[in-house]
């Protein structure tokens, strides 16, 4: 038995003890080696990290060939998503060396999911053992009914026409449909020199009379139906003022209530209206030069004599109530009145914010200009003559289910 104190290397055998035991006594060199040793597992962790980011590389290259996939696969009807889905993914991945495991499936509820994976071979991190990484991915798309925006909408179904736009009128309402269900020869009549700056126009009629570069609606296309008609509320008719005396000075203030009589303003006053629900059982008279405004109003006008004149330029500014029955309701009347005629002329600018819902009238609109109005309006027919109005449909908007569809990624 060796001593304790002999050397290891005389108790060692074979070449590799013999090369370690010179490393142990060399003085020359042994920290290069010692970092070389070192070095090892700090590669293979350099090379899980280059290997890692190429995986990731790979499947984010998958999921956006799958996207393009389900989303124009599941457009086709069905039977037909995956042989479109699996063309279109073969357009995105253009590598014929790049094999895959590539799998769709349409839904029972009519969407489409694709299924893709691939086994990508490694680099430095095969030096530790790890020959592939497996990348997989999914996606799933499905189908939406497009819904848009009405804002305006007239009701008269026998009107010739049930929208007349005159020179020099201006509709700008780039979100909004304009729906007339008229069917009478024209339904419709738009002259030369307007702008309809609308996302369609649709009109039940198959016959129009579009002027010069007018722009021409869709005919015979589904307009909607009155979706407010016996849903509005309706407010008390009993009278809280009775027969008001003709107003004679320059600011008036009117309270809520039933106003039953004619309103009479001489002059050019600023009627301030204060909030709550104002029943017009007469006719309200604005003359040239007056102003109507007031917040947290809704006007209701409770028979075809009630009604709102405004005659010559006059300003209005009315927004409806933001909560309770009433709210987002700018102007109503109850359906089913006898047919008869309302003219506002706004030729010193408007901002009325609501749902104007005069479904019996045959509304005649000069001169609209000034701010953009938060509004839909129905009405039985509608005539624009100069001026401009801006809309976006309001907080109670209408909407219509177009033909179109439009495809979404669900995951």
């Amino acid at each position: 038995m060796s001593p304790l104190g002999s050397s290891p290397c005389r108790r060692w055998r074979g070449g590799l003890c013999r090369s370690l035991c010179a490393l142990l006594r060399s003085r020359t060199g042994n920290v290069a080696i010692l970092f070389a040793l070192l070095s090892i597992p700090m590669i293979g962790a350099t090379g899980v990290a280059i290997d890692y980011a190429r995986a990731q590389s790979m499947q984010t290259r998958l999921r956006s060939a799958l996207d393009a996939a389900v989303l124009a696969g599941v457009t086709q009807e069905a039977g037909h998503q995956v042989d479109k889905a699996r063309a279109v993914f073969a357009l995105n991945v253009r590598e014929p060396s790049l094999l895959v495991d590539l799998d769709f499936r349409e839904n029972t509820n009519g969407s489409l999911t694709g299924l893709v994976s691939t086994d990508m071979a490694t680099t430095v991190t095969a030096l530790i053992g790890v020959d592939s990484l497996r990348v997989e991915t999914h996606a799933t798309a499905a189908l939406r009914r497009d819904q848009n925006r009405v804002c305006i909408l007239t009701l008269d179904r026998s009107a010739s026409p049930g929208l007349l736009v005159n020179s020099g009128a201006e509709v700008l309402a780039s979100d909004c449909e304009i729906h007339v269900r008229a069917t009478g020869s024209p339904a419709a009549t738009i002259n030369a020199l307007t702008i309809l700056d609308v996302r369609r126009i649709c009109v039940s009629g198959q016959d129009a009379l579009v002027n010069g570069g007018a722009r021409p609606p869709e005919t015979g296309c589904n307009a909607i139906d009155d979706p407010f008609r016996g849903t509005l509320p309706t407010p008390s008719l009993s009278c809280t003022v009775s027969y008001p005396p003709p107003y004679t000075a320059a600011a008036v203030t009117l309270s809520p209530g039933t106003y039953c009589g004619d309103l009479v303003f001489h002059g050019s006053p600023v009627i301030t209206l204060l909030p709550g629900i104002y029943v017009i059982r007469g006719q309200m008279m604005l003359n040239a030069g007056a102003v109507l405004r007031g917040e947290e109003v809704s006007l209701h006008f409770p028979d075809n004599a009630s009604t709102l004149q405004a005659n010559n330029a006059v300003r209005i500014e009315l927004s409806a109530p933001t909560s309770g029955a009433f709210a987002d309701i700018l102007m109503s009347e109850p359906p089913g009145l006898p047919r008869s005629s309302l003219v506002i002329n706004a030729g010193l600018g408007q901002s009325l914010r609501g749902l104007v819902y005069l479904p019996s009238r045959d509304l005649t609109v000069n001169a609209m200009t000034g701010a953009s109005d938060a509004a839909a309006l129905v009405v039985n027919t509608l005539i624009l003559n100069e001026g401009v109005w801006r809309l976006d449909g309001g907080n109670k908007p209408m909407t219509t289910t177009s033909g179109e569809h439009s495809a979404y990624l669900v995951d």
